[in-house]
């Protein structure tokens, strides 16, 4: 056996205190003697049933309960039972026990409390028969119950003069004897809280103390015991004595049951002196408490209360009656009464004043903050200590309002701390005040590195001026928010970041910094490059798709001239070959060859125009006529040759409309297209062309014979792709390019559902409005620090 197991046995043998391991089952599986001492039954009686056997039926549920606390992992459960012993009687244990592995072993120690718990019953009982008594009549139940339960036969209440030296007695006898009041002086004053093995007796008026448990005299009394009372600051304020005429053994329960009674006794006289204090302090504080919003109360050198006005009530709801003669500890939150014990003996031993803030537990069970300023008042003349007088006041808002900011400050540095975007601030001067660890991995400078430097050591050479100029309107609160610009990185290399900027105001409307939260854009703007090349490839390709789609009407366009040219040119030389050639004549061909080439380099000028990018074109004011003409130009022949009607609404007015011509052009012709590839299968096959003035904008319609498209294909007929033409015909990019042309002219294009005839109406405004519209909108939004 090792050392430890050695010791582990000796403290089961040598234990006086219940020790075992029991398993999961509930069987001891390891115990020591102490069980059989005092339960009385054998070891193997107690080793051959559950423990739970031999619990009283009335305690086995809360035993079961606390086995089920220690399974859920609590590390030590406390509680108490009752044991039926072999005699029948019952056995007060109160246990503490401990899991010791996760085989549901456990280790548990219990020590006997039945004289305890017979005490504390019999205590209970005495405090029942006493109830609310007080003064004389509660000293007589207290001398009566005693002698009734404990078989004394003499009960003395003493009660000490103020000089220490004469006592006010009273004594009672079972049995209804009584002995008058009287007054005399005492030889010594008790000092031990215990009157062991001594005897008060009364000669000539003279008490003396004699050093006996045993003395037979003045009445025969063989057993003595008594405790002393003492009042505020522990000072001595008399004591209660029980006698009995036979052998009682002086045991420790009675001593016990008198130590308390005498705290109890302690407690009604200085009660009852509060009471009289309180009488004449009232009358001092009445008037002047009673119109105050504040508690105004006061307590004497142990902290009980002596006052209180009516603020009382309506803070916490307690009637001044329910806290006079008790301490505010007993209303205090437990994590604040140190600090309120602390400031109480402060003011007790000479401080002027103390604050604190506590928590005080309010009639309703709710935990209100007060604020207390105690002052401690002393009597002028002596200089004695009188009282200590507190004001509180309810701080309970202002408490949650400071925890609620203490939250959202944390929120706050958490979100600085976590987010994915740099956080950085400037000081009005430039100097760099805040820097998160998102700064610090987009940037590559560490925080200790870069607080204190100026904000020009992120800007490029040639951005600074720029920059200084943007900082100085925020710090004068005139413009900046928003900016994407290149910024210098820790090892110099450049990249584009979006800052988004506000200036930190005061109330007082002084700006103390700016804000910045920063994001590299690097990777998305290269991206946005690409997918803008790529825009343009698309557009590019549709342009060319869809003149693909009409490269027959332009070869019809041009070929109808070159003939007349090749026609008029045989003319000439056949006037030529008969040399009789009139100059007139000449003329008119040279006219005719002249005017049919001026068409084709139309036709050719057109083409080049159409095909090139005009999305970085100027806008321009046109015809809206001259538009549609040149428009028409491409495919008019491909219609005719189709026997396709192209008709323009005799209605239309004369237009100015302001625009990039190429690309309203490039919009106007795919719809031609589209309702051309829609009416090929029709039998009445006609498209028409109209606009009108509607206030500052213009709208244009494109209506074909078709009757409609259906409601399923209308919803994506806009998106990027979507076709409903053959393999081979059309990209399914003509319409999203379209509409994504006429939104960059700040209009609409959009299918006409409720026509009867298929139609796209394309809404743009005559005038731009550059200037004062998107512009002024577009430089709001992006003017800004960085």
């Amino acid at each position: 056996m090792t050392p430890d197991a050695m010791i582990t046995q000796s403290f089961f043998e040598i234990s006086r205190d219940l020790m075992t391991v029991a398993e999961a089952d509930g069987r001891l599986l390891k115990f020591n003697g102490a069980w059989t001492e005092v339960l009385g039954y054998s070891e193997s009686e107690l080793s051959s049933r559950p423990f739970l056997e031999f619990v009283h039926p009335d305690d086995r549920l809360p035993t079961i309960e606390a086995s089920q606390r220690l399974a859920r992992g609590e590390e030590i459960v406390d509680f108490e039972n009752r044991y039926i012993a072999k005699d029948g009687s019952m056995k007060w244990l109160s246990w503490r026990s401990k899991r010791l592995d996760e085989r549901g072993h456990c280790l548990a120690v219990a020590r006997e409390v039945t004289g305890e718990k017979r005490d504390q019953a019999l205590f209970e009982r005495v405090l029942g028969h006493l109830g609310g008594a007080t003064g004389d009549v509660f000293v007589s139940l207290v001398t009566e119950v005693l002698a009734a339960d404990l078989h004394w036969d003499a009960a003395v209440l003493s009660e000490l003069k103020p000089d220490g030296a004469s006592a006010r007695v009273l004594r009672r006898w079972s049995g209804g004897k009584f002995l008058a009041h009287s007054e005399f002086e005492i030889k010594g004053e008790p000092t031990a809280d215990v009157l062991r093995f001594s005897r008060l007796t009364v000669q000539d008026g003279l008490a003396q103390a004699y050093p006996s448990s045993v003395l037979v005299a003045n009445g025969g009394y063989r057993s003595y015991v008594g405790h002393l009372i003492r009042g505020a600051l522990h000072q001595p304020i008399g004591f209660i004595e029980l006698y009995a005429s036979g052998d009682t053994a002086l045991v420790r329960p009675t001593e016990r049951l008198l130590k308390v009674l005498a705290v109890r006794v302690g407690a009604e006289f200085e009660r009852q002196r509060h009471e009289h204090r309180l009488l004449e302090s009232q009358g001092r504080h009445r008037f002047i408490a009673s119109q105050v919003s504040d508690i105004i109360h006061s307590h004497d050198l142990d902290g009980r209360c002596t006052f209180a006005n009516p603020a009382l009530k309506r803070t916490l709801g307690y009637e001044p009656a329910d806290v006079l003669g008790r301490t505010p500890f007993h209303f205090l939150h437990p994590e604040d009464r140190g600090t309120a014990r602390r400031a109480h003996h402060a003011v007790v031993h000479g401080a002027l004043e103390r604050s604190i803030a506590c928590r005080v537990r309010a009639k309703s069970g709710a935990w209100r903050w007060l604020e207390c300023s105690l002052q401690g008042v002393r009597d002028p003349h002596t200089d004695q200590f009188l009282e200590i007088l507190c004001v509180s006041r309810d701080i309970t808002a202002r408490k949650i309002e400071e925890e609620e900011r203490g939250k959202a400050a944390l929120r706050q540095k958490l979100h600085v701390q976590q987010t994915p975007l740099a956080v950085v601030e400037f000081s009005p001067c430039g100097e760099i005040t805040e820097w998160n660890p998102a700064a610090e991995r987009i940037f590559g400078w560490r925080r200790e590195e870069i607080l204190g430097r100026h904000f020009t050591t992120l800007v490029p050479d040639d951005q600074r001026d720029e920059i200084r100029r943007l900082m100085s309107s925020l710090i004068s609160q005139s413009g900046g928010f928003r900016m994407a610009n290149a910024t210098l990185r820790k090892d110099g290399k450049r990249i584009l970041c979006e800052w988004y900027n506000t200036p930190l105001i005061e109330a007082d409307g002084t700006t103390v910094g700016v804000a910045s939260l920063v994001q590299d854009v690097t990777d998305r703007h290269s991206a946005q490059e690409m997918i803008e090349k790529q825009r343009l490839q698309m557009v590019a390709a549709s342009k060319m798709s869809a003149l693909g789609e009409m490269a027959a009407g332009i070869a019809h366009e041009i070929n109808n001239p070159l003939a007349i040219i090749f026609g008029r040119v045989e003319q000439l030389r056949a006037y030529l070959d008969r040399g009789d050639a009139p100059a007139e004549k000449l003329k008119e061909i040279a006219r005719s060859i002249g005017l049919t080439a001026e068409r084709i380099a139309r036709i050719v000028a057109g083409l080049r125009f159409f095909a090139r990018d005009g999305a970085r074109d100027s806008f321009e004011l046109r015809p809206l006529a001259d538009l549609v003409e040149e428009t028409l130009g491409f495919c008019r022949s491909r219609f005719r040759n189709h026997k396709v009607a192209l008709e323009l609404d005799p209605s239309n007015e004369p237009v100015q409309l302001e625009c990039r011509p190429v690309q309203i052009s490039q919009v106007l012709l795919n719809l031609l297209n589209n309702a051309f590839d829609a009416t090929q299968n029709l039998e009445d096959r006609w498209i028409r062309i109209s606009w009108r003035e509607l206030g500052d904008d213009v709208e244009l319609r494109v209506v074909d014979s078709g009757r409609g498209i259906p409601p399923r294909t209308a919803e994506r007929i806009m998106t990027p792709f979507f076709t409903t033409k053959e393999l081979g015909k059309g990209t399914g990019l003509g319409l999203s390019i379209s509409r994504g042309i006429v939104e960059s002219h700040l209009g609409t294009l959009e299918l006409d559902r409720a026509a009867p005839y298929t139609t796209f109406v394309i809404r743009l405004p005559k005038l731009q409005l550059r200037g004062k519209v998107r512009g002024e909108a577009r430089s709001a939004d992006t003017r800004s620090l960085h």
